[in-house]
């Protein structure tokens, strides 16, 4: 059975090689590539595939900045398809509650207008009306900050489709929203605030808010603060601090990562951008994150299964339960923690009465082990490149901080382990940078809500 196995892996790993699947990305090339187009899309327009969009935003004030004793934000936090809503609190230490939080499915995913989309926002927070006059809007799509402190929507990906959405103004599309229901006069008259006070919106995306997050332990000493997201989609943030952009203002700088285009994809990922609603935009998101990995994995499948590598019934298993068509990879993610729990010769697919036999149930397993091991290795690229190219002085007592959220990166099978192996190999053992992995309970809601302190 063993010669058999290793027979059949290698048959695999001949399949991949003629697709042009990489089993072992060369990280520290990525890393060169992704800092040479960092470079590029911040001292150029449009010549890089990495947007480097500035925040104008500058995390280190927040520090030093004394927090009001009960002050209160309204976050809202958009993102994939989930919107969660809630109000955040302070006291005068900085220590805060989160209340009356609650999570929304975007139940219409196409929207016919800029205004129904907002006023369908709006109508999520209406139960706050009077309680605060501070919104913290964290949209997690594509955005360009202005110094204005206005925030522009560049474009949606993640399934989410409005009518000429592109280049509003978000903040000022909600806040008409808001008035329209109202708010303006409804303040509840023991609050501190005159009755015709203004309502205000912020606007921060989620790599700024969950950088932001990394802020509130306060007595943590940090030489600088990173972010990378990846969940339904993939990007990364960090502070730039060249004295020769921006005034020599320390800025949040958003990759926009998941748009980055010189990390060659393989065949299987050019069959998926092609099916995809999308199209070929965000290319780097496509082959790391889970919404796509499902689908990676079943025309990986699909293609051994030419070779009689997978088993006609297994293939037909997928093909014939249409409800893992949307959630492929929580699918495959179950399927792969049981593997690694059991050494069973068969394994029950989902609880459901369909076997997989044991020869299906490790081909399956060093595929799925192959995607995941390949989005590690771009993520920890792309986080050691920031680090990179940040300009502080790093030490042990100082390390950089490396605030991480998104389901991919922490609900996929050992998928947060095997990123910390990679940094501590390429971004301790060869660049000599101290790092800090930073887990924040509700990053975007709480980073959000600081970041507009």
């Amino acid at each position: 059975m063993s010669s058999s196995i290793d027979f059949n892996l290698q048959k695999i790993k001949n399949i991949f090689a003629s697709s042009h699947f990489s089993l072992e990305e060369d990280i520290e090339k990525n890393i060169s590539i992704i800092l040479t187009d960092m470079r590029l899309g911040l001292e150029t327009k449009g010549k890089s595939s990495l947007a480097m969009l500035p925040s104008y935003l500058n995390p280190f004030k927040t520090l030093v900045r004394p927090i009001k004793k009960d002050e209160k934000i309204i976050v809202i936090d958009l993102g994939g398809s989930n919107l969660r809503t809630c109000i955040l609190s302070f006291n005068a230490e900085g220590i805060f509650q989160i209340l009356d939080l609650k999570t929304s499915k975007i139940t219409q995913r196409e929207y016919s207008s800029v205004s129904a989309f907002f006023e369908k926002i709006a109508e999520e927070i209406e139960r706050f009306k009077g309680e605060a006059v501070t919104v913290a809007f964290c949209f997690s799509y594509a955005i360009k900050f202005l110094e204005t402190g206005k925030a522009i929507i560049l474009s949606l990906s993640k399934g989410l489709y409005v009518h000429k959405i592109e280049n509003k103004d978000i903040g000022d599309e909600l806040h008409q929203a808001l008035i329209k229901r109202g708010w303006e006069s409804s303040y509840n008259s023991s609050l501190e605030f005159p009755a015709k006070s203004s309502i205000k919106v912020f606007v921060v995306n989620d790599t700024i808010a969950t950088l932001y997050s990394a802020l509130t332990a306060r007595g943590n000493k940090r030489s600088s603060y990173v972010s990378f997201i990846l969940g339904t989609g993939l990007n990364a943030a960090y502070i730039e601090e060249d004295a020769y952009l921006f005034k020599g203002e320390p800025n949040i700088i958003v990759l926009e990562a998941g748009a980055f285009d010189k990390i060659q994809g393989s065949d299987f990922d050019k069959q998926v951008v092609a099916e995809s609603e999308e199209g070929a935009t965000h290319l780097l998101e496509k082959m790391c994150s889970a919404r796509y990995m499902g689908c990676l994995a079943k025309k990986i499948l699909e293609r051994l299964n030419q070779d009689d590598l997978i088993s006609n019934s297994f293939i037909a298993f997928l093909n014939k339960n249409s409800m893992y068509d949307n959630n492929l990879w929580e699918f495959f993610n179950n399927f792969i923690e049981q593997f690694d729990k059991h050494s069973k010769n068969e394994f029950v697919i989902d609880n459901s009465k369909s076997l997989v036999s044991h020869q299906d149930a490790i081909t399956i397993h060093y595929v799925l082990d192959c995607l995941i091991r390949r989005s590690c290795n771009i993520s920890s690229a792309i986080i050691s490149a920031i680090c990179i190219k940040n300009k502080r002085r790093n030490t042990k007592d100082t390390p950089i901080s490396i605030a991480i959220e998104g389901s991919t990166i922490l609900r996929t099978h050992n998928m947060l382990s095997l990123l910390k192996e990679k940094l501590e190999e390429h971004l301790l053992k060869k660049h000599s940078l101290y790092f800090q992995i930073e887990r924040c309970e509700n990053a975007t809601l709480i980073g959000s809500a600081i970041a507009v302190l």
